[in-house]
């Protein structure tokens, strides 16, 4: 089993000096979280079997294979991402600390699953 991961975190921070004797914090609206991740695993086989008969598998010759990516494809090298943002702000890109609300944040998750478990019964080598 191979597994890629990942975290970014960006806090874009400023203090506004303008116009008052208080200094304003702020948070511009590049700030964010995002974390990634591959995982693919390969050779996949296991059985569940009471003497000769059961349900396996794959099999020597026909093992299984699953992959969570961004695409499920696992010849690719690309990680399925979650992220955690600011929506934008058309007017400076930026947010006064009193302006934040959860109403601001947009939550993005982008991935997919892909699985190939090849199935034997009653014996390792009949395939359903």
């Amino acid at each position: 089993m191979q597994i890629q991961a990942g975290a970014r975190f960006d806090l874009d921070f400023g203090l506004d000096l303008s116009g008052s004797a208080a200094p304003v914090p702020f948070l511009y609206d590049s700030s964010g979280l995002v974390l990634d991740a591959a995982v693919l695993g390969s050779n996949i086989r296991f059985k569940a079997a009471i003497g000769p008969v059961g349900v396996f598998i794959g099999n020597a010759t026909q093992a299984g294979t699953a992959t969570l990516d961004l695409d499920g494809n696992p010849s690719t090298r690309d990680r399925a991402a979650f992220t955690v943002s600011l929506r934008p702000d058309p007017a400076d890109h930026r947010y006064r600390l009193s302006e934040l609300s959860t109403s601001l944040v947009h939550i993005d998750l982008k991935g997919a699953i892909s699985v190939d478990l090849p199935v034997f019964c009653p014996t390792q080598s009949d395939a359903l």
